[in-house]
């Protein structure tokens, strides 16, 4: 008589992409550059922070980008949104997969003295 093995089935990976916490673990920051300022902001000294809701999927490249804060303006919203696109991360993972989460960030525009 032949045993058989009982065959173990992994959990179904989650589709859509997953919220941290619990057992997601968060992205983390490979490739962060600084977006750059436009000049018409900077002769406005315009300053402020973009918050940009965006997608990190299982390669961690950023996907879906949308600004969720008040818009600044003079081309500030578009240097973060274009900045943060090429911004690379190692995936976030649940129970050890690779899977894509939604987060927030937040970029800076500050003028130096």
């Amino acid at each position: 008589m032949v045993k058989k093995e009982p065959v173990v089935q992994s959990p179904p990976k989650p589709s859509g992409p997953l919220n941290v916490g619990g057992d997601v673990s968060p992205p983390q920051a490979i490739y962060t550059p600084g977006a750059p300022y436009t000049e018409q902001a900077r002769r406005a000294h315009l300053q402020g922070t973009v918050v940009l809701a965006i997608v990190i999927d299982e390669n961690g490249q950023v996907k879906n980008l949308q600004v969720i804060s008040k818009p600044l303006g003079l081309g500030l919203d578009e240097s973060a949104i274009q900045t943060v696109g090429n911004w690379r991360f190692k995936p976030a993972t649940f129970r050890g997969m690779p899977v894509q989460v939604r987060v927030n960030v937040k970029v800076n525009f500050h003028l130096q003295n």
